[in-house]
């Protein structure tokens, strides 16, 4: 026991005195400052006005409401996982973090259809509320893989109370700069981690492919009316769903044991 606590302590100083460490410490300040010096940002009303809001069995927004069902599979999937004792030895010790993405996950399927059936800025916090806990804990999980199990182990806790108190914070204020901080420095800071620790010989390639869906589905948010547009059949913000769905799905896969994928075909 006593040589287990002196392995995690030697980590943790490790950790702080690490100057790459360092160095995405001294970059995340510099961010925080820059959004910062910034006037409040306010939620702008449109952000609610999705270009296909097509009704279909009684329910409203129906393709932005359905849309959301990966996020459920996704999600149910990974508890069942990581709630087992089928997890690859290297995934085990970050087991809880993988748990709190998967949650988040599925409770994004709950949150956003319910923001969907009724969109305005109450309904937003409860679809805002379960993605930034899995944004949080995906960022948790780079940091395991590529730093320590006990750095990602560490920053769970504490990054996941700063995703909520940002969404609080919006809520009383109408201010966004602490939730547009969580959602977007960690996407920033990856790229860092995954160059600065060798993410590609710690297993973390899957990574990328998760930044790239994510940023796909940003841009097809971005782009919600012209994608219908020119589609008909779709909006470019049910189509962020999809993508973002897929994005959680990679990680599932990430963690699959190999035995399992095979059984499954």
């Amino acid at each position: 026991m006593t040589f287990r606590l002196s392995k995690q302590k030697t980590q943790v100083n490790f950790m702080y005195s690490d100057k790459r460490f360092i160095l995405i410490i001294v970059v995340s300040l510099f961010v925080t400052t820059i959004l910062f010096s910034f006037s409040p940002i306010k939620q702008d009303n449109s952000y609610h006005l999705f270009a296909d809001s097509r009704d279909l069995f009684r329910l409203p927004n129906f393709l932005n409401l359905i849309t959301n069902l990966p996020f459920l599979i996704v999600g149910f999937l990974g508890i069942r996982l990581t709630s087992s004792a089928k997890l690859r030895p290297q995934d085990n010790p970050i087991k809880i973090i993988y748990l709190m993405f998967f949650s988040g996950i599925l409770l994004t399927c709950l949150g956003s259809s319910y923001y969907h059936y009724s969109p305005d800025n109450s309904t937003l916090f409860w679809d805002r509320l379960p993605m930034t806990i899995s944004f949080m804990a995906f960022f948790c999980v780079v940091v395991g893989k590529c730093v320590s199990d006990r750095a990602g182990l560490i920053l769970l806790w504490p990054l996941s109370a700063l995703g909520i108190i940002s969404l609080i914070y919006w809520h009383s204020y109408d201010d966004l700069r602490p939730y547009i901080l969580v959602q977007f420095l960690p996407i920033l800071l990856i790229p860092f981690i995954l160059w600065l620790y060798n993410g590609n010989q710690n297993n973390c390639n899957f990574v990328w492919l998760v930044l790239g869906f994510y940023l796909l589905s940003k841009i097809a948010e971005s782009q919600d009316s012209k994608v219908y547009e020119n589609l008909h059949f779709i909006s470019g913000h049910s189509l962020k769903h999809l993508l973002a769905g897929l994005a959680s799905y990679i990680v599932y896969a990430s963690i699959k044991p190999k035995q399992t994928i095979e059984q499954e075909r």
